[in-house]
């Protein structure tokens, strides 16, 4: 059967992206499991017949190589089929469980980093169906993960909104621009690209990961009045700020970054990338205290498009870079959307991460959590759940 190479983006293909195990979601349903899983199987088989590519698997001829991505173009419902997991042996979830017991209970439904998958003939996609243990008959979860190295969060949404009910089959533009990659890297920033991808960045993720606290997370539903009365605040100083600009702000001013970094989506911002290529077409905005201190100096640092200056004090030296303090800040909530399925109501939205994950630094991930609600959670070695309230950071509720 012939085969298609997709060589992936150089940024794809390094070292830095190759430890990012897959973007996960969990989404709980009020509804008949037995009754909706041919449904969803079926769906999903047109999914892959749509965008075969997920079907494919990563190779790697040698390290000066980049990723290839291989695929038959004709993918049979026996090897699509092979991506779709219902009940799983060993894995029992519910709604009612804590953020860790979940990632504990569904760790088997994410997938791993690169370094397990290329030259391996793993597995890029995977979409598993529980029945809730709590609830067998009447309620259940969908887990659905994709390799970070073929996607990024709006590529994730791309695919996974197209399982709801009525959503249109797409095939997505698998073909990489790499035309981008330079415009890419020019609306980061030259010095900042290149400390992206220093030495002591390096280090300083390393150094997160392998030493210091246990991660917590903590979740919690935005405050919606809050968040429009810190909007009105804002218009004192510039015309409008985001949602996401507020909750930036915020989660750096927390945790007291050096550097804060916030995940961009460039699909729509740089000349050539269009909504249905799919890969991981983002980068960051690298901010300091003078541009993230508020939501206005957030968004002023957006205003001008590329290239992007977040930044007002040189980069970090690199005795300061392994030691200095960093976060980051992704928001999935604009890709997502409900997903309908007849006779079933969404209950939950969450991203969904190992317990024993690595976190090099304070993360924090905007999401869609339920129809018109928003959650934000914070993974953490550094604060407590005391450090959250409502006049730090514009939360409401408790998720978990």
């Amino acid at each position: 059967m012939k085969k298609t190479k997709i060589s992936l983006l150089e940024f794809e293909s390094e070292a830095i992206a190759q430890h990012n195990s897959g973007i996960t979601t969990i989404t709980f349903f009020r509804g008949s499991l037995v009754d909706v899983a041919p449904i969803i199987l079926e769906k999903f088989n047109e999914l892959i017949r749509s965008n075969p590519w997920l079907a494919g698997k990563l190779e790697r001829k040698n390290k000066k190589e980049r990723l290839e991505l291989w695929y038959s173009e004709d993918v049979s419902e026996e090897l699509s089929s092979k991506l779709f997991h219902l009940n799983p042996q060993g894995v029992s979830v519910n709604s009612k469980m804590s953020y860790a017991e979940l990632g504990i209970a569904a760790d088997s439904c994410i997938l791993p980093n690169a370094k397990k998958t290329v030259n391996r003939d793993k597995p890029l996609t995977s979409l598993t169906l529980i029945a809730d243990s709590l609830e067998p008959e009447s309620a259940f979860a969908m887990i659905f993960s994709l390799s970070h190295n073929i996607a990024d969060g709006h590529t994730y949404y791309s695919i996974l909104n197209m399982l709801s009910k009525d959503a249109p089959m797409e095939s997505l533009n698998v073909t990489r621009k790499n035309e981008a990659t330079p415009k890419m890297i020019g609306a980061v920033g030259e010095k900042e690209y290149k400390y992206f991808k220093g030495v002591a960045h390096f280090i300083n993720i390393f150094r997160g990961i392998i030493f210091g606290k246990k991660i917590q997370a903590f979740a919690f539903y935005i405050d919606e009045l809050k968040i429009d009365e810190i909007k009105s605040q804002e218009k004192k100083k510039i015309e409008y700020v985001s949602t996401n600009d507020i909750l930036s702000s915020s989660f750096a001013n927390l945790v007291n970054a050096r550097v804060s970094m916030m995940a961009i989506n460039y699909r729509g911002k740089l000349s050539g990338l269009e909504e249905k290529d799919a890969g991981n077409y983002e980068g960051i905005v690298m901010h300091d205290k003078d541009n993230y201190k508020d939501a206005a100096s957030v968004r002023a640092s957006l205003k001008g498009g590329s290239p992007y200056i977040g930044l007002r004090k040189p980069l970090p030296s690199f005795i300061e870079g392994i030691f200095c303090q960093m976060s980051l800040i992704t928001n999935w909530a604009s890709f997502s959307k409900e997903i309908i399925i007849d006779n079933c109501e969404e209950i939950l939205h969450l991203p969904l991460g190992r317990a024993s994950g690595m976190m090099p630094y304070e993360i924090a991930i905007i999401f869609r959590a339920k129809k018109e609600r928003h959650g934000i959670i914070y993974f953490t070695k550094k604060l407590q759940a005391s450090n959250f309230n409502s006049e730090v950071v514009p939360i409401k509720e408790i998720l978990f």
